[in-house]
Protein backbone atom coordinates (compact mmCIF):
# COMPACT_ATOMS: atom_id res chain seq x y z
CA UNK A 1 0.00 0.00 0.00
CA UNK A 2 2.37 2.12 0.96
CA UNK A 3 6.00 2.94 -0.92
CA UNK A 4 8.50 1.39 1.30
CA UNK A 5 11.16 4.49 0.51
CA UNK A 6 8.76 6.90 2.65
CA UNK A 7 8.72 7.42 6.17
CA UNK A 8 5.89 7.31 8.50
CA UNK A 9 5.98 11.16 8.80
CA UNK A 10 6.31 11.62 4.89
CA UNK A 11 2.76 9.22 4.38
CA UNK A 12 1.08 10.98 7.45
CA UNK A 13 1.93 14.42 5.60
CA UNK A 14 0.66 13.32 2.07
CA UNK A 15 -2.48 11.55 3.49
CA UNK A 16 -3.48 15.20 5.25
CA UNK A 17 -2.15 17.50 3.30
CA UNK A 18 -2.62 15.96 -0.46
CA UNK A 19 -2.11 19.62 -1.79
CA UNK A 20 1.55 20.05 -0.17
CA UNK A 21 4.14 21.26 -2.91
CA UNK A 22 7.16 18.94 -2.79
CA UNK A 23 9.84 21.57 -1.97
CA UNK A 24 8.08 21.87 1.61
CA UNK A 25 9.41 19.91 4.41
CA UNK A 26 6.58 17.13 5.51
CA UNK A 27 8.15 16.70 8.75
CA UNK A 28 8.12 20.84 9.88
CA UNK A 29 4.68 20.79 8.68
CA UNK A 30 3.40 18.54 11.10
CA UNK A 31 5.61 19.90 13.58
CA UNK A 32 4.70 23.27 13.63
CA UNK A 33 1.00 22.00 13.49
CA UNK A 34 1.58 20.35 16.57
CA UNK A 35 3.11 23.29 18.64
CA UNK A 36 0.55 25.70 17.61
CA UNK A 37 -2.02 23.48 19.01
CA UNK A 38 -0.35 22.66 22.35
CA UNK A 39 1.36 26.10 22.48
CA UNK A 40 -1.21 27.88 25.18
CA UNK A 41 -0.97 24.68 27.26
CA UNK A 42 2.94 24.81 27.43
CA UNK A 43 2.74 28.83 27.47
CA UNK A 44 0.64 28.27 30.95
CA UNK A 45 2.74 25.67 32.45
CA UNK A 46 5.44 28.04 31.62
CA UNK A 47 3.83 30.37 34.03
CA UNK A 48 3.30 28.47 36.50
CA UNK A 49 6.69 27.28 36.91
CA UNK A 50 8.19 30.52 36.52
CA UNK A 51 5.93 32.78 38.25
CA UNK A 52 4.42 30.36 40.61
CA UNK A 53 3.10 34.02 42.48
CA UNK A 54 1.83 35.70 40.12
CA UNK A 55 -1.94 36.50 38.85
CA UNK A 56 -3.52 35.19 35.48
CA UNK A 57 -2.12 37.22 32.50
CA UNK A 58 -5.70 37.18 31.21
CA UNK A 59 -6.50 39.61 34.33
CA UNK A 60 -3.13 41.22 34.26
CA UNK A 61 -2.79 41.59 30.78
CA UNK A 62 1.33 42.34 31.88
CA UNK A 63 4.46 40.68 33.80
CA UNK A 64 5.42 42.63 36.53
CA UNK A 65 8.84 43.21 38.91
CA UNK A 66 12.43 42.73 37.29
CA UNK A 67 13.18 42.91 34.16
CA UNK A 68 9.67 44.12 33.12
CA UNK A 69 9.35 46.84 35.45
CA UNK A 70 12.34 48.86 33.64
CA UNK A 71 11.29 48.20 30.30
CA UNK A 72 7.87 49.37 31.13
CA UNK A 73 9.21 52.45 32.57
CA UNK A 74 11.22 53.23 29.67
CA UNK A 75 8.24 52.32 27.28
CA UNK A 76 5.29 53.78 28.86
CA UNK A 77 4.55 57.47 29.93
CA UNK A 78 4.03 58.90 33.28
CA UNK A 79 2.35 61.52 34.93
CA UNK A 80 4.89 63.64 36.73
CA UNK A 81 3.76 65.86 39.95
CA UNK A 82 6.22 68.82 41.61
CA UNK A 83 5.71 68.43 45.30
CA UNK A 84 8.00 70.49 47.98
CA UNK A 85 9.55 67.99 50.80
CA UNK A 86 10.37 68.60 54.17
CA UNK A 87 14.31 69.86 53.61
CA UNK A 88 12.67 71.86 51.01
CA UNK A 89 13.85 69.87 47.65
CA UNK A 90 11.53 68.92 44.81
CA UNK A 91 10.83 65.74 44.44
CA UNK A 92 9.47 64.33 41.02
CA UNK A 93 7.18 61.69 41.44
CA UNK A 94 6.16 59.14 38.99
CA UNK A 95 2.47 58.09 39.23
CA UNK A 96 1.87 55.03 37.21
CA UNK A 97 -1.00 55.40 35.22
CA UNK A 98 -3.67 52.33 35.19
CA UNK A 99 -1.69 49.70 32.98
CA UNK A 100 1.18 50.57 35.71
CA UNK A 101 -0.49 50.23 39.13
CA UNK A 102 1.98 47.34 39.82
CA UNK A 103 4.67 49.64 39.26
CA UNK A 104 6.93 51.66 42.11
CA UNK A 105 7.37 55.16 42.81
CA UNK A 106 10.73 56.82 41.81
CA UNK A 107 11.80 59.50 43.59
CA UNK A 108 14.20 61.70 42.37
CA UNK A 109 15.54 64.77 44.70
CA UNK A 110 16.81 68.00 42.62
CA UNK A 111 17.92 71.07 45.06
CA UNK A 112 16.78 74.37 44.42
CA UNK A 113 16.82 77.65 46.29
CA UNK A 114 14.12 78.22 48.58
CA UNK A 115 12.01 81.26 48.80
CA UNK A 116 13.56 82.39 52.77
CA UNK A 117 16.81 81.04 51.35
CA UNK A 118 16.25 83.67 48.44
CA UNK A 119 15.00 86.93 50.41
CA UNK A 120 18.04 86.27 52.68
CA UNK A 121 20.35 86.46 49.30
CA UNK A 122 18.66 89.61 48.61
CA UNK A 123 18.91 91.02 52.06
CA UNK A 124 15.47 90.79 52.72
CA UNK A 125 13.15 88.99 55.86
CA UNK A 126 10.63 86.28 55.31
CA UNK A 127 8.43 87.98 57.99
CA UNK A 128 7.74 91.18 55.84
CA UNK A 129 7.86 90.14 52.35
CA UNK A 130 7.26 87.08 49.84
CA UNK A 131 8.56 85.57 46.30
CA UNK A 132 6.00 84.31 43.83
CA UNK A 133 6.53 84.19 40.07
CA UNK A 134 10.19 85.96 40.52
CA UNK A 135 8.39 89.28 42.25
CA UNK A 136 9.07 90.01 45.20
CA UNK A 137 5.89 91.46 47.31
CA UNK A 138 5.48 93.23 51.03
CA UNK A 139 3.18 91.38 53.15
CA UNK A 140 0.10 93.01 54.31
CA UNK A 141 0.29 94.43 57.24
CA UNK A 142 -3.29 94.48 59.43
CA UNK A 143 -4.13 98.40 59.94
CA UNK A 144 -4.11 99.84 63.30
CA UNK A 145 -6.65 101.61 64.82
CA UNK A 146 -6.19 104.75 66.56
CA UNK A 147 -7.74 104.94 70.03
CA UNK A 148 -7.06 108.55 70.65
CA UNK A 149 -9.51 111.21 68.94
CA UNK A 150 -8.81 114.16 67.58
CA UNK A 151 -11.26 117.34 68.64
CA UNK A 152 -14.15 116.19 65.69
CA UNK A 153 -14.05 112.63 66.27
CA UNK A 154 -17.97 112.44 66.12
CA UNK A 155 -16.88 113.22 62.71
CA UNK A 156 -14.22 110.53 62.16
CA UNK A 157 -16.81 107.76 62.93
CA UNK A 158 -20.40 108.57 62.18
CA UNK A 159 -21.15 105.39 61.04
CA UNK A 160 -19.64 103.75 64.11
CA UNK A 161 -23.47 104.70 66.30
CA UNK A 162 -26.72 103.34 65.38
CA UNK A 163 -28.17 106.11 67.30
CA UNK A 164 -30.38 108.26 64.89
CA UNK A 165 -29.67 111.28 67.25
CA UNK A 166 -26.03 110.47 67.48
CA UNK A 167 -25.76 110.32 63.61
CA UNK A 168 -28.03 113.98 63.23
CA UNK A 169 -25.44 115.41 65.61
CA UNK A 170 -22.40 113.77 63.90
CA UNK A 171 -23.51 115.67 60.55
CA UNK A 172 -24.12 119.12 62.34
CA UNK A 173 -20.62 118.80 63.61
CA UNK A 174 -19.41 117.76 60.58
CA UNK A 175 -20.67 120.75 58.59
CA UNK A 176 -19.50 122.95 61.45
CA UNK A 177 -15.65 121.60 60.79
CA UNK A 178 -15.89 121.76 57.02
CA UNK A 179 -17.37 125.36 57.52
CA UNK A 180 -14.71 126.44 60.40
CA UNK A 181 -11.97 124.55 60.11
CA UNK A 182 -11.95 123.17 56.85
CA UNK A 183 -13.13 126.18 54.73
CA UNK A 184 -10.25 126.85 51.89
CA UNK A 185 -10.12 122.98 51.67
CA UNK A 186 -13.81 122.77 50.92
CA UNK A 187 -13.88 126.20 48.76
CA UNK A 188 -11.28 124.27 46.48
CA UNK A 189 -13.02 120.75 46.20
CA UNK A 190 -16.02 122.59 44.96
CA UNK A 191 -14.84 125.06 42.82
CA UNK A 192 -12.07 122.89 41.16
CA UNK A 193 -13.87 122.95 37.75
CA UNK A 194 -13.78 126.13 38.24
CA UNK A 195 -10.64 127.98 35.88
CA UNK A 196 -9.80 130.67 38.58
CA UNK A 197 -9.98 128.41 41.46
CA UNK A 198 -7.92 125.77 39.26
CA UNK A 199 -5.28 127.92 38.54
CA UNK A 200 -4.73 129.37 42.35
CA UNK A 201 -4.94 125.69 43.23
CA UNK A 202 -2.02 124.78 41.08
CA UNK A 203 -0.25 127.87 42.24
CA UNK A 204 -0.47 127.65 45.74
CA UNK A 205 2.39 126.02 47.75
CA UNK A 206 0.10 123.54 49.52
CA UNK A 207 -1.43 122.36 46.03
CA UNK A 208 -0.28 122.05 42.58
CA UNK A 209 -0.75 121.07 39.22
CA UNK A 210 -1.20 117.25 39.32
CA UNK A 211 -2.77 117.76 42.29
CA UNK A 212 -5.65 120.02 41.26
CA UNK A 213 -6.15 117.95 38.19
CA UNK A 214 -6.88 114.91 39.28
CA UNK A 215 -9.24 116.18 41.84
CA UNK A 216 -10.63 117.95 38.68
CA UNK A 217 -11.15 114.65 36.91
CA UNK A 218 -12.78 113.02 39.75
CA UNK A 219 -15.82 115.71 40.29
CA UNK A 220 -19.09 113.68 39.26
CA UNK A 221 -20.05 116.73 36.84
CA UNK A 222 -16.40 116.36 34.96
CA UNK A 223 -15.32 112.56 35.35
CA UNK A 224 -12.32 111.75 33.25
CA UNK A 225 -13.85 114.53 30.68
CA UNK A 226 -11.62 117.34 31.13
CA UNK A 227 -9.08 119.03 28.81
CA UNK A 228 -6.42 117.27 30.73
CA UNK A 229 -7.62 113.41 30.71
CA UNK A 230 -8.46 113.65 27.17
CA UNK A 231 -4.31 114.01 26.78
CA UNK A 232 -3.91 111.38 28.63
CA UNK A 233 -5.84 107.36 27.76
CA UNK A 234 -8.94 106.90 29.73
CA UNK A 235 -9.53 103.87 30.14
CA UNK A 236 -13.25 101.81 30.45
CA UNK A 237 -12.22 99.76 32.83
CA UNK A 238 -9.51 97.70 34.40
CA UNK A 239 -9.34 95.29 30.95
CA UNK A 240 -8.25 97.82 29.48
CA UNK A 241 -4.82 98.65 31.61
CA UNK A 242 -1.63 96.86 30.49
CA UNK A 243 -1.45 92.93 31.37
CA UNK A 244 1.06 93.73 34.30
CA UNK A 245 -1.54 96.04 36.19
CA UNK A 246 -4.64 93.66 35.64
CA UNK A 247 -4.86 91.31 38.12
CA UNK A 248 -3.71 94.32 40.59
CA UNK A 249 -6.78 96.27 39.82
CA UNK A 250 -8.92 93.15 39.60
CA UNK A 251 -8.33 92.99 43.73
CA UNK A 252 -7.92 96.74 44.13
CA UNK A 253 -10.85 97.94 43.34
CA UNK A 254 -13.66 95.60 45.28
CA UNK A 255 -11.22 96.17 47.98
CA UNK A 256 -11.47 100.46 47.71
CA UNK A 257 -14.44 100.94 46.76
CA UNK A 258 -16.33 97.77 46.21
CA UNK A 259 -17.09 94.68 43.96
CA UNK A 260 -19.95 96.20 42.64
CA UNK A 261 -17.50 98.84 41.11
CA UNK A 262 -15.33 96.73 39.39
CA UNK A 263 -16.79 96.30 36.01
CA UNK A 264 -17.86 99.77 35.55
CA UNK A 265 -15.18 102.04 37.18
CA UNK A 266 -12.98 103.98 34.83
CA UNK A 267 -9.57 104.83 34.97
CA UNK A 268 -6.55 106.27 33.23
CA UNK A 269 -3.23 105.66 32.03
CA UNK A 270 0.05 108.32 31.53
CA UNK A 271 2.15 106.64 29.70
CA UNK A 272 6.28 107.21 30.44
CA UNK A 273 6.82 110.18 27.04
CA UNK A 274 3.46 111.76 29.05
CA UNK A 275 4.43 115.24 31.15
CA UNK A 276 2.73 113.61 34.24
CA UNK A 277 4.59 110.58 34.01
CA UNK A 278 8.08 112.67 33.98
CA UNK A 279 7.21 115.09 36.63
CA UNK A 280 6.76 111.66 38.51
CA UNK A 281 9.94 110.94 37.74
CA UNK A 282 11.83 113.65 39.21
CA UNK A 283 9.72 114.34 42.19
CA UNK A 284 10.93 110.57 43.15
CA UNK A 285 14.40 111.01 42.18
CA UNK A 286 14.24 113.24 45.18
CA UNK A 287 12.31 111.62 47.30
CA UNK A 288 14.58 110.29 50.02
CA UNK A 289 11.74 107.20 50.76
CA UNK A 290 11.76 106.18 47.28
CA UNK A 291 15.66 106.55 47.61
CA UNK A 292 16.09 103.62 50.27
CA UNK A 293 13.78 101.36 48.28
CA UNK A 294 15.78 101.57 45.54
CA UNK A 295 18.92 100.84 47.74
CA UNK A 296 16.47 98.40 49.91
CA UNK A 297 15.86 96.30 46.44
CA UNK A 298 18.78 96.66 44.50
CA UNK A 299 20.53 93.06 44.63
CA UNK A 300 17.10 91.38 43.84
CA UNK A 301 16.58 93.72 40.71
CA UNK A 302 20.39 92.67 39.65
CA UNK A 303 18.99 89.40 39.28
CA UNK A 304 16.07 90.06 37.50
CA UNK A 305 13.39 90.59 39.88
CA UNK A 306 10.53 92.67 40.25
CA UNK A 307 9.20 94.85 43.15
CA UNK A 308 5.62 94.83 44.31
CA UNK A 309 5.77 97.37 47.37
CA UNK A 310 4.14 100.69 48.29
CA UNK A 311 4.94 104.29 48.70
CA UNK A 312 3.67 108.01 50.66
CA UNK A 313 4.95 110.05 47.88
CA UNK A 314 6.23 113.66 49.12
CA UNK A 315 6.05 117.19 48.20
CA UNK A 316 3.53 119.41 47.83
CA UNK A 317 2.09 118.34 44.79
CA UNK A 318 2.67 114.53 44.47
CA UNK A 319 1.38 113.77 48.44
CA UNK A 320 -2.44 115.51 47.59
CA UNK A 321 -2.41 114.12 43.86
CA UNK A 322 -1.60 110.71 44.79
CA UNK A 323 -1.07 110.69 48.42
CA UNK A 324 0.15 106.72 49.10
CA UNK A 325 0.40 104.94 46.37
CA UNK A 326 1.63 100.83 45.09
CA UNK A 327 4.80 100.51 43.51
CA UNK A 328 4.19 97.61 40.79
CA UNK A 329 6.35 95.57 38.61
CA UNK A 330 9.48 97.56 39.57
CA UNK A 331 12.38 96.12 37.77
CA UNK A 332 15.16 96.73 35.70
CA UNK A 333 14.58 96.64 31.94
CA UNK A 334 17.18 95.16 28.88
CA UNK A 335 18.63 99.05 29.24
CA UNK A 336 19.96 98.97 32.52
CA UNK A 337 17.59 101.59 32.87
CA UNK A 338 14.65 101.27 36.12
CA UNK A 339 10.80 100.60 35.15
CA UNK A 340 7.82 100.96 37.43
CA UNK A 341 4.23 101.36 37.97
CA UNK A 342 3.16 104.19 40.26
CA UNK A 343 -0.67 103.22 40.70
CA UNK A 344 -3.85 102.91 42.59
CA UNK A 345 -7.62 104.36 43.27
CA UNK A 346 -8.73 107.77 42.81
CA UNK A 347 -10.46 108.68 46.30
CA UNK A 348 -11.31 109.62 49.26
CA UNK A 349 -10.96 107.43 52.48
CA UNK A 350 -12.62 107.58 55.86
CA UNK A 351 -11.48 108.28 58.89
CA UNK A 352 -8.57 110.32 57.20
CA UNK A 353 -7.25 113.29 59.39
CA UNK A 354 -6.58 115.43 56.56
CA UNK A 355 -8.72 118.10 55.74
CA UNK A 356 -8.92 118.16 52.01
CA UNK A 357 -9.47 114.73 52.47
CA UNK A 358 -12.00 114.99 54.94
CA UNK A 359 -14.09 117.45 52.44
CA UNK A 360 -13.94 115.34 49.44
CA UNK A 361 -14.77 112.15 51.63
CA UNK A 362 -17.91 114.21 52.81
CA UNK A 363 -18.64 115.57 48.73
CA UNK A 364 -17.74 111.66 47.51
CA UNK A 365 -20.25 110.17 49.82
CA UNK A 366 -22.99 112.77 48.42
CA UNK A 367 -21.82 111.51 44.79
CA UNK A 368 -20.29 114.84 44.06
CA UNK A 369 -16.77 112.97 43.60
CA UNK A 370 -16.68 109.61 41.57
CA UNK A 371 -13.69 107.26 42.24
CA UNK A 372 -11.36 106.37 39.42
CA UNK A 373 -8.63 103.90 38.73
CA UNK A 374 -5.03 105.17 37.63
CA UNK A 375 -1.34 104.29 37.11
CA UNK A 376 1.60 106.20 35.78
CA UNK A 377 4.40 104.24 34.11
CA UNK A 378 7.78 105.41 34.64
CA UNK A 379 11.23 104.91 33.15
CA UNK A 380 14.12 105.66 34.91
CA UNK A 381 17.62 106.20 33.08
CA UNK A 382 20.14 103.99 34.76
CA UNK A 383 23.04 107.00 35.05
CA UNK A 384 19.78 109.43 36.84
CA UNK A 385 19.02 106.13 39.17
CA UNK A 386 22.69 105.59 39.67
CA UNK A 387 23.31 109.53 40.25
CA UNK A 388 20.57 109.36 42.71
CA UNK A 389 21.56 106.80 44.97
CA UNK A 390 25.06 108.80 45.07
CA UNK A 391 23.80 111.69 46.32
CA UNK A 392 21.26 110.21 48.84
CA UNK A 393 24.09 108.31 50.85
CA UNK A 394 26.49 111.21 50.89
Amino acid sequence: MFDNSEDKWERRARILYPTMKDKEDPKEIIKNKLVEALAPGIKQLREDILYPTMKSKKEEGIFTGGAADIVRNNNEKSQQIKLIDDDEVIRIKNIPNEQNSGVKAINKKVHVPDTKKMLEIVGLNNKDYEIKDNTITTKTKPKEHKEEFYKFSVVKYPKHSDNPEVRKLTKQALETYLQNDAKLEKYAVDNINNPITKFGVKASLWWGKEAAENLHMSKTDSYLDTDYARKHQVLNNYKEMPKELQDYFNKKIPQQVGADKLDTMKGIFYDEKSEPSKNLKHNLLKDKNFIRKLNKYTKAMDLKMSVNDSIALTGANWSHAVGNADIRDMHINKNGDLELYIADVYDFNEGEESKPVIVGRNRQEKGEITPYFYAYRVIIPSAEMKSAIKKHKK
